[in-house]
């Protein structure tokens, strides 16, 4: 058994004195508590070892506690705000906006004038989590950096941040929003630049968008879109739920594995799924479109008063095709069912849907 006494006098390195209430004395316990386990397992593992030895270099492990006492000292209602506005003194835009966040909200909306403005609030003060700007000619950077591991130990204090950003509808340059584990929300802009979002988990919300292209990256969360104009939206997620609504676009929407939802759209494109579903509802074809799942089901439903040429295939499952006017090839080892006749005229566009194993349904 380890000497409590070389415990606590490890402590004493970061603790003035052993706390007497609050979550500094779960704390102080909780470290107590990892300081003599682990100094316990390396005793064990070398004869060669004194406690003292052993202790020490467990403390050493353990690295500086300093910004996580300094943390969980703080008022839970310490809340510092930070703002600047960019492009003061002059009428000149930057060609690139980056925002790199490693935690926390984003917050991305439209500015009432023609500046770029930026506003933090983070919580608890924490100099180390502050929002960084750089500015150039052509370029403007926000980045938040990540907390360390340490500031997650203690259950209600971990730090929260939430970015704001306006940008203004004179805005032609791309904006690049990339987050770490974050939430991210684009509301009510319209701008003719480029808009591109990569997120590694978390949420990103899209409402009343209109920008020229959106490239939206996520490796593991959820994407909401709605009332959206873009000329092309592309989507790419490891494993999450793509929800697309009432929005036009040339789409491409891939997921590895999870659900894409799109309903009420206008426009063309692809959604492809390697282990998922998809399901969607067209106002208007304005082009070419492809459905692809290897293992789910497809399901659309096209304007009744377009025509179309449908090139549907399942290796194993059902293809259903109903109510259409239409020029048609169905393939299916499972079964194939439709109410349909050759198109008194033309189809207008191609509609291809395939699905190695599972269900397509076309109305």
């Amino acid at each position: 058994m380890i000497n409590e006494k070389l415990i606590e006098q490890q402590l004493q390195r970061f603790f003035n004195d052993k706390p007497h209430s609050g979550e500094l004395l779960d704390f102080y316990e909780e470290v107590k508590a990892d300081l003599t386990e682990s100094a316990s397992k390396k005793l064990a593992n070398d004869s060669e070892l004194s406690e003292e030895q052993a202790v020490n270099l467990a403390a050493d492990q353990m690295g500086d506690l300093s910004p996580a006492i300094a943390l969980i000292s703080q008022t839970n209602d310490s809340v510092t705000e930070l703002a600047e506005s960019m492009d003061e003194q002059t009428n000149d835009l930057p060609e690139l906006l980056e925002i790199n966040a490693g935690f926390g909200e984003i917050f991305l909306s439209q500015s009432v004038d023609e500046e770029i403005h930026i506003h933090q609030k983070i919580s608890p003060t924490d100099n180390s989590l502050k929002m960084k700007t750089i500015e150039t000619p052509d370029k403007v950077s926000i980045s938040i950096p990540k907390p360390s591991w340490l500031k997650y130990l203690t259950p209600l204090r971990h730090p929260k941040s939430k970015l704001y950003v306006e940008i203004p509808d004179s805005f032609t340059g791309t904006t690049v929003i990339d987050g770490d584990s974050s939430s991210i929300q684009v509301n009510a802009i319209n701008v003719s630049g480029e808009l591109s979002i990569s997120l590694n988990s978390g949420i990103v919300k899209l409402n009343q968008v209109k920008a020229n292209i959106s490239n939206i990256q996520i490796s593991s969360g959820q994407l909401t879109a709605s009332q959206v104009q873009a000329n092309k939206i592309n989507v790419n997620g490891n494993s999450g739920t793509v929800n697309i609504d009432n929005s036009q676009a040339i789409f491409n929407v891939k997921v590895n594995s999870g659900v894409i939802k799109a309903h009420f759209i206008s426009g063309s494109g692809a959604f492809a799924t390697h282990s998922g579903s998809i399901k969607t509802s067209w106002q208007d074809v304005t082009d070419d479109i492809k459905l692809t799942t290897q293992s789910g089901t497809i399901d659309s439903q096209l304007p009744m008063l377009q025509n179309f040429d449908f090139k549907l295939s399942a290796e194993s499952g059902t293809v259903k095709l109903k109510n259409r006017q239409a020029t048609y090839d169905l393939r299916a080892q499972g079964a194939a069912m439709g109410q349909t006749v050759d198109a008194e005229t033309n189809a207008s566009f191609a509609i291809t849907a395939m699905a190695k194993s599972g269900t397509i349904k076309i109305s």
